[in-house]
């Protein structure tokens, strides 16, 4: 599949987005919401008219949709970084949609204020699966940053939980809040809508960034899970680094 057609296909789509809002426009239980499928439609359309793509079926990289992984983790990279004018438009257009918290990567928080970029980055991804009629693409690049997070805690777990005191200490005592300070970071367990979490918080510049795996206390390393992460990539890191350089279990005290 050419580059161009691609194009078309998005183009196709994007007037099918166009219609569907008009008909919720013209139903009294529409209620009016900012729509980043539709904003994202028109960037890739932009984005893939914009791209330096072989033409001649005789070049190895003549079919385009078979490069859609790498295609599409520069998108969001140019997205997230990009200074061209035209980027920055959307980006900008991007932020207002979403009270200008989120950037687009793997690793955003989901805020009760703010869309997650986590679910903006699948729109992508469906945006292309729908208009191009892919049944699947492999998106796994774009979750690297989740990934490297998770071998890192599920290492804290290992040294920590698993080879050191705090599983015996967690699990006498399931059903409470334990909490404590390591160097500049917080860590809790907690039980919440029966489900066990572990919760790193550090202060930064007056504010509090979370991030939140769900925690399994029979099962740690089988049962964790990313589920909330306010800082970036190498600051969740330091946190976790910060907790398991100064762990001592009597810091980590049941309220």
């Amino acid at each position: 599949m050419k580059t161009n057609e691609i194009i078309e296909k998005l183009v196709g789509y994007r007037k099918t987005q166009i219609k569907t809002v008009l008909f919720l426009e013209g139903s009294q239980r529409y209620v009016a919401k900012p729509n980043i499928p539709m904003l994202f439609t028109e960037y890739l359309i932009e984005y893939f008219g914009k791209l330096d793509i072989p033409k001649e079926e005789s070049d190895l990289y003549y079919r385009t949709e078979l490069h859609l992984p790498v295609l599409l983790l520069r998108a969001v990279t140019l997205l997230n970084e990009s200074s061209e004018p035209w980027v920055v438009a959307y980006r900008d257009k991007y932020k207002s949609l979403c009270d200008g918290k989120n950037e687009i990567t793997d690793m955003i928080s989901i805020s009760n204020k703010s869309l997650s970029a986590i679910y903006d980055i699948h729109e992508f991804i469906k945006i292309l699966e729908k208009a191009i009629g892919l049944e699947y693409i492999d998106y796994s690049m774009l979750q690297a940053e989740g990934l490297v997070l998770m071998l890192r805690f599920n290492q804290f777990i290992d040294k920590i939980y698993v080879n050191g005191d705090m599983g015996d200490f967690v699990r006498s005592h399931k059903y409470r809040r334990i909490e404590g300070t390591f160097g500049e970071t917080k860590l809790a367990y907690d039980e919440a809508l029966g489900g066990f979490y572990m919760i790193f918080s550090r202060k930064i510049d007056g504010v509090d960034y979370y991030i939140q795996f769900q925690f399994n206390y029979e099962f740690p390393v089988l049962g964790a899970g990313l589920r909330h992460c306010e800082p970036d990539l190498i600051t969740a890191l330091t946190m976790i680094e910060d907790v398991q350089d100064h762990w001592e279990l009597n810091k980590f005290i049941v309220v």
